[in-house]
This record gives C-alpha cells, structure tokens and sequence, in this order.
C-alpha cells in the first residue's frame, strides 16, 4: 500500500448502538485498531511508530496487546453501556472503582523501572504504544480515575500531552467529535 494510499484523518461511524473510530484508507475505511498502527508504520516510516530491533518491537507489541485487550476491553465503551444500563450506575461506578487501578497497575508493571521504558513508553521518542495509553488515561478521566499509584504512566501520557502531535490529534481538538466522546 503506497502512502497515497492512507490519509490520517477519520470518523465517527455508528453501526447500531456501536461507534467506532474509523481510518480513511484509499476509498475505504477501516476500524482504528493495532494493526492500523502498522498500516500507518509501512505507509509513513518516518518517524518510525515501532523499534527496528524484533525483541524491542515484540514489547512494544505486548504493551499494546496487554493495554487493549486486558486493561481497555473491561473498561470500555460496550462494557460501560452494558453495565449501565443492565445494573445501574451505581454498580458501574463499582465497576470501574475495581478494574481501573488494576490494570493500571498491570500497565504501570510493565513500564516502571523497565531498561527500555523513557519518556515514553519505549524510550525516548513517542511510539506506538503511547497511542494506546493515551487513549486509555483519556478515558480514565471521566471516571475520577486516581493516578498516583503510577507515576511512571502518569509521566508518559504528560510527555505525550506536551507532544504537538498528540495535542493535535486529542479527541477534543477534532471537529467531527460527538459531543460525548468517551470510549
């Protein structure tokens, strides 16, 4: 796929009671998960999302698959609504009061005190896990999450905050955002 291909902008599609983030590719569009972060990788290898080096690269993986499909997937929107609206929000406040400090800590594990971790993630340069993270502690904000518990995490998402690019593609700086925007 040659870079003409992919344009990063997207949208908002709702399918349903579902909305997903969806990336314009060519004259389709797919949904914004790990493998579009390839997609972009081999589309516009500058600055690379990924390390070079393959065992780097696996944790850089592994971090993303631990944030997406372990601390996202009992957090996020589908679960939200699922919770909500079958026991009330009271027992999804309790809900999230038990699994946001987990898996943020299972998050914080695998970065804190690591070799590899830096100002962000992996090193010192933003990467593709950071495009994970930040999403997770942006969703975290709506629930009171408490982060003091992972200051490694907390470092990496302000690092990326103060990161121009990850101020310009924030969730409130898009004009075609729906007014409620949580995950």
């Amino acid at each position: 796929m040659g870079s003409s291909m992919v344009r990063l902008t997207g949208k908002f599609i709702q399918t349903g009671r579902r909305r997903c983030w969806m990336m314009a590719a060519g004259s389709f569009f797919r949904p914004w998960r790990s493998p579009s972060s390839r997609i972009l990788e081999e589309a516009y290898p500058e600055p690379p999302l990924y390390p070079s080096d393959p065992l780097e690269r696996a944790r850089v993986r592994g971090f993303i698959l631990t944030c997406t499909c372990e601390a996202q997937q009992r957090t996020g929107r589908r679960i939200r609504d699922y919770v909500e609206e079958r026991f009330g929000r009271e027992i999804l406040q309790e809900w999230y009061a038990y699994w946001t400090p987990r898996s943020l800590e299972m998050l914080e594990n695998l970065v804190a005190g690591h070799p590899m971790s830096g100002d962000f993630v992996h090193g010192d340069t933003p990467g593709a896990a950071d495009c994970f993270l930040v999403p997770y502690f942006y969703q975290g904000g709506y629930r009171d999450a408490d982060y003091s518990a992972t200051p490694t995490l907390k470092r990496i998402v302000d690092n990326c905050l103060a990161h121009p690019a990850f101020e310009k593609a924030h969730p409130n700086n898009q004009p075609d955002v729906a007014p409620d925007n949580r995950f």
